[in-house]
């Protein structure tokens, strides 16, 4: 169920571990030994200060005081006596009294950081051991854990999504990690220390230096005091324990409508080694979204590759999550721009659209300096640049203990809503073509400002009307609250999900990229098929297939919206391209109609012997252009008698597109002209240069094609434009010709 960020495979995972764990008992004999000269214990160097009464009190309050004192290893940041009384006044508190035990617990802990942190190793903490650095990442591992957790908190909800009732369960809390950002980070990062420090934390100034660090909001006063059981860090302030995203979000009030969107991907997991140690017989969970980072978990690795959370330490210190949270006011007016035309509420938009502005809203990894989201560094899941004013789009920006948040008076449109694809993540009549955007990932394609397109749009019931390969289709959703288990599927006997290339194919036929020429008021568009077109005449259009068969041409009208990157119709039939090979159903010229005006051809290629039924023109091994003599002109006309001498000249009227390096058809005003090799002569067993193929030269006269041999003989091309099938394009001319 759990569908997060891909990490490494598990091999590889172990192999690191061992490297990560190896590298930091290297790092703990290095700098957790026991300090040379010894002044007491921290609780000693504190109470020998004389100024940290306040701080000293509220330890043993919290019941820290045998740690602090000597029991185990710690690092403590601690404020002196004015500043807790600035904390106490600002908080409306006359004595720690009052505040109550589990947030003081909380706050206190956050002050205490697990193991003893000398000074080099807050300001460029390595993972992996500091005898082998990587000077690359100097600095980004950050985060450290302390002694702060929440306690055991029950929510009434619904564990799974697919759940129809909420039960009342109990949710644990992973300890908090404090943010040390040293000079090094924004070294590494070639960003300005003064300017995005004191951007992210606007009540503090930067203190630090290279070597030299800011706890969270505090400027750090005298560094690395030693005691015999850790080190002491004298701050300026008491530290504010931060929240997750989630948390902070939710304190805010205004981004209720963001994480009501978000939690649609919200699920609860126990937590099997928190049950077992803390649960006293009953379950606790986790709360994580799938598909989406999980910004209500306090640790951004949850175990998702097998092995213990806290054993993957470049994760635990140097990874955070981004997250830029639209105001509800915000998403408001999104909506009733984009979406209230087709739904009631934010609530009934379909997952898929809700997905993806989602995505456009975080950014996993490291967190997202503003320095680097003014310069374009940071690129979301679209592999576009995250891109907002921080002056005057950004209205609070908050760390927090799973990453950073800033909040925006503004919505990040994802680029395919405003693209030519922007129709099917607007309307939930073109669902299934969603479906098939994103799981063919095409929806990256078409968005692209790049590249011009037109996509004719069938909704769901035009889809649902149409055949793929004598296949039907249809739209399979077992569970609509479930993001990722709907499927577009095959009906043929048995339903089957379509694979990525159908699904491909099948929009592929839908877009059109460029206009190929215009004929007597019908244009004739290219699609991101090969070989594949549309005709369009007025507001009516035609696949292949249809102007094949005489079928008729299908009514089409503009969604008349200023898409970014070109145009977007809505059709009544799905012009999918020509599946059919001609070289498999000419035999039967004289049975389907529109085929009808083959027949002498197709008589003449069996009498050569080159219909056979199970190889029909077998010579023809890529796509071709056939020129076809109409069925008077070969009645009336002389041809070879000899089987073999037949076969050969008739191969003259087939023109390879390979061999040609053709990629497209040749059309009337395309200026697709001259001498091109047939088949005529040809040996596909030999090398080109062995082979002596024939020539035939196609003149294109705008209004209409011509041919000529190098004898000089010619033929007018008579059918304006040609039938195109899976294998070739067909065209009709008016004599029969030879080389």
């Amino acid at each position: 169920m759990r569908s997060r960020m891909k990490l490494k495979t598990w091999t590889l995972f172990l192999a690191l571990l061992s490297v990560i764990l190896f590298g930091c008992k290297n790092e703990m004999e290095e700098y957790y030994k026991r300090p040379d000269t010894l002044k007491g214990s921290t609780w000693d160097v504190l109470e020998t200060r004389g100024n940290y009464t306040i701080f000293l009190e509220a330890i043993k309050i919290a019941g820290f005081e045998t740690l602090v004192k000597g029991r185990g290893l710690v690092t403590i940041m601690a404020p002196n006596d004015e500043s807790f009384k600035k904390y106490l006044n600002e908080n409306e508190y006359s004595s720690l009294a009052q505040i109550p035990i589990d947030e003081l617990t909380r706050l206190i802990g956050f002050h205490l950081v697990d193991n003893a942190y000398t000074n080099d190793l807050f300001s460029n903490f390595q993972p992996t051991g500091r005898k082998n650095p990587n000077p690359a990442e100097a600095g980004m591992y950050f985060k450290h854990k302390t002694l702060a957790k929440d306690s055991i908190t029950k929510a009434f909800v619904k564990i799974r999504p697919i759940d129809t009732v909420k039960t009342e369960i109990s949710i644990y809390h992973k300890n908090l990690f404090l943010p040390v950002l040293s000079g090094y980070i924004f070294d590494t990062k070639k960003i300005d220390a003064t300017f995005n420090y004191e951007y992210l934390f606007s009540n503090s100034k930067w203190t630090g230096g290279t070597e030299l660090f800011n706890i969270s909001e505090a400027s750090v006063t005298e560094y690395e005091i030693p005691a015999d059981n850790g080190f002491v860090y004298l701050i300026d302030r008491v530290l504010n324990p931060l929240l997750t995203i989630n948390e902070s979000l939710k304190k805010e009030g205004e981004y209720s409508k963001f994480l009501s969107l978000y939690d649609r991907f919200s699920y609860y997991e126990e937590d099997v080694d928190a049950t077992a140690n803390y649960g006293n017989g009953e379950i606790l969970y986790n709360h994580f979204h799938s598909e989406l980072p999980n910004i209500a978990a306090e640790w951004p690795y949850n175990g998702e590759l097998g092995p213990p959370d806290w054993a993957y330490w470049p994760a635990l210190s140097g990874d955070g999550f981004s997250v830029f949270a639209p105001n509800n006011a915000a998403l408001n007016n999104f909506f009733n721009e984009y979406w209230a035309p087709y739904y009631n509420s934010l609530d009934d938009v379909n997952l898929l659209p809700v997905a993806f502005l989602m995505y456009n809203h975080v950014y996993g990894g490291s967190i997202a300096f503003p320095e680097e989201i003014k310069n374009n560094k940071i690129i979301t899941f679209f592999g576009t640049p995250v891109s907002f004013d921080l002056d005057n789009d950004v209205t609070k920006r908050q760390m927090c203990t799973n990453g950073i948040y800033y909040a925006l008076n503004s919505v990040q449109t994802p680029p395919m809503f405003n693209s030519v694809t922007g129709p099917a993540f607007r309307d939930p009549k073109y669902r299934m073509f969603m479906f098939m955007l994103y799981k063919t990932g095409l929806y990256l394609t078409l968005s692209s400002s790049a590249i011009n397109y037109t996509i004719f749009m069938p909704s769901d019931s035009v889809i649902k009307k149409s055949n793929y390969y004598d296949a039907g289709i249809e739209y399979v959703d077992l569970e609509p609250n479930v993001f990722g288990d709907e499927s577009v599927s095959l009906i043929d006997g048995v339903s089957t999900p379509m694979g990525i290339s159908q699904m491909s194919n099948y929009i592929n036929s839908h877009v059109a990229t460029d206009i190929i020429t215009e004929i007597d008021g019908i244009k004739v568009y290219k699609t991101r098929n090969n070989f594949s077109y549309l005709y369009i005449n007025g507001s009516t259009i035609a696949s292949n297939k249809m102007f094949n068969e005489n079928a008729g041409y299908s009514n089409m009208s503009l969604i008349d919206i200023p898409w970014t990157n070109g145009f977007c119709y809505d059709i009544d039939t799905a012009v999918l391209a020509n599946n059919i090979d001609f070289k498999y159903i000419l035999k039967s010229a004289d049975e389907l109609e529109y085929l009808n005006e083959y027949k002498e051809f197709s008589a003449k290629l069996t009498n050569a012997g080159l219909l056979d039924i199970n190889l029909p023109l077998d010579f023809m091994y890529t796509n071709s252009m056939i020129f076809i003599p109409s069925n008077e002109v070969i009645s009336n006309g002389v041809l070879p008698t000899d089987q073999d001498s037949l076969a050969e000249y008739l191969k003259y009227f087939f023109i390879p597109m390979n061999n040609n390096d053709l990629s497209d058809y040749a059309f009337p005003g395309a200026g697709i002209e001259g001498n091109f090799k047939t088949y005529k002569g040809y040996d596909i067993t030999k090398p080109d240069s062995l082979s002596n193929p024939s020539v035939l030269t196609i003149i294109d006269n705008t209004t209409h094609l011509s041919l000529k041999t190098p004898g000089g003989q010619t033929a007018i091309v008579t059918t304006k434009l040609p039938k195109i099938f899976g294998d070739c394009a067909v065209y009709l001319i008016d004599a029969l010709i030879e080389p």
